[in-house]
């Protein structure tokens, strides 16, 4: 061969091995390319749906920009109102603003349900103790966490308006003893009442035994003193009074005697005759009662404490027997211990008066301008 084909020969060779060698990674690069033109094809069909979508869906864009729109104007009108108001632009400065009034949240009220009964025993001013009870239903509107409040007015100035109170309803010549106690219900400081139309009851119980002729005075802070009627008394141990309040304040509880007619003339004296007298002397201002007093040689009845004007708890009545074909002639007589035994007066001669089981002595009565006298003979009560 020719030198010019030997060298075209080896030119034509060596290509063909190039292109052997690099066949393989040609066809790799075929089918990439391949599936990159699947892929951008599909990337435009999404493109067309989207753009398809976008042009059907409202403009979002422009209703965004026009609610921004309406804000700057409503931004501006507010401006434009308070500027044309007059008002300057903020100071620098704020003005003090007073602090808010803060109100404590009241506790809850709790009504009770059922019936409810607060208990308080008080040490009284002569060292005995006393017991007050109270209780309330739920109509009274008063809570089942309420306190009692109870104390005595032993003396002082509030003792003695409350006894000027409680001579204006009751006479004070009857008044024999009266005791004062101030009651009270409280929650969280403050002093209730029960609800209008509605009432509370109240024991008072004491260690002492009054006598049965007992009153209990409320006494209110706006209104006058009245007199509760409606009472429940107990002596069984002591002295227990019960009765029905429609508000709190103080209350007394009033011993008394009947009310005393005094004689002024002797028919006054011979209208009265069945009903029983106590005697009294004037100027000692004794009275007497159904006992016996033996003063070494003199015996006579035995007599109450002198200064008293309205008869004491130990004095007896005495009862007046017209003596038969007489006008101003009696047998006079009283009870004894037990109540059912006469005892009648004898004049035993040697300035004494004592008892007798039978009517022995008759005295003789005189009522002068209100003076009563009673003698035998010489001899004078």
């Amino acid at each position: 061969m020719s030198k010019k084909i030997r060298v075209f020969l080896c030119a034509f060779l060596t290509a063909a091995n190039i292109i052997t060698m690099f066949a393989p990674q040609v066809s790799v690069i075929a089918e990439e390319f391949e599936e990159t033109e699947a892929i951008v094809a599909e990337e435009t069909e999404e493109t067309t749906e989207t753009t398809e979508t976008t042009e059907t869906a409202p403009d979002t864009t422009e209703q965004e920009t026009a609610v921004n729109d309406q804000e700057e104007t409503s931004e501006t009108d507010i401006t434009d109102y308070v500027e044309s108001d007059g008002t300057e632009e903020t100071p620098d400065t704020m003005p003090e603003l007073p602090a808010p009034e803060i109100t404590p949240v009241p506790t809850p009220t709790v009504v009770p349900e059922t019936d409810e009964t607060l208990s308080q025993t008080v040490l009284d001013s002569t060292g005995a103790t006393y017991n007050v009870k109270v209780s309330y239903g739920p109509e009274t509107g008063l809570p089942e966490d309420a306190e009692l409040v109870v104390s005595e007015i032993p003396s002082g100035d509030v003792y003695d308006e409350y006894y000027g109170q409680v001579t204006g309803v009751i006479e004070a010549g009857m008044i024999t003893g009266v005791r004062f106690f101030d009651i009270s219900i409280m929650k969280d400081g403050v002093e209730l009442e029960p609800a209008e139309g509605t009432s509370v009851k109240v024991t008072i119980s004491l260690a002492d035994s009054l006598s049965s002729d007992l009153s209990i005075v409320h006494l209110p802070d706006d209104a006058d003193a009245e007199i509760i009627s409606d009472l429940d008394v107990s002596s069984e141990e002591g002295t227990a009074i019960t009765f029905d309040a429609e508000g709190f304040s103080a209350y007394a509880i009033v011993e008394s005697t009947e009310a005393f007619t005094t004689i002024n003339t002797f028919d006054e004296f011979l209208l009265n005759i069945n009903r029983g007298f106590y005697i009294r002397n004037n100027a000692k201002g004794f009275f007497l009662t159904n006992l016996k007093a033996d003063d070494n040689a003199r015996k006579g009845i035995k007599k109450t404490k002198p200064d008293q004007q309205i008869p004491p708890s130990d004095a007896v009545p005495y009862y007046f027997e017209k003596v038969e074909g007489t006008t101003n002639q009696f047998y006079i007589y009283c009870y004894n211990a037990d109540g059912t035994t006469r005892q009648y007066v004898y004049n035993g001669g040697n300035n004494s008066l004592t008892f007798s089981d039978a009517q022995t002595t008759a005295f003789s009565v005189t009522v002068n301008n209100g003076v009563v006298t009673i003698n035998n003979g010489a001899w004078y009560w």
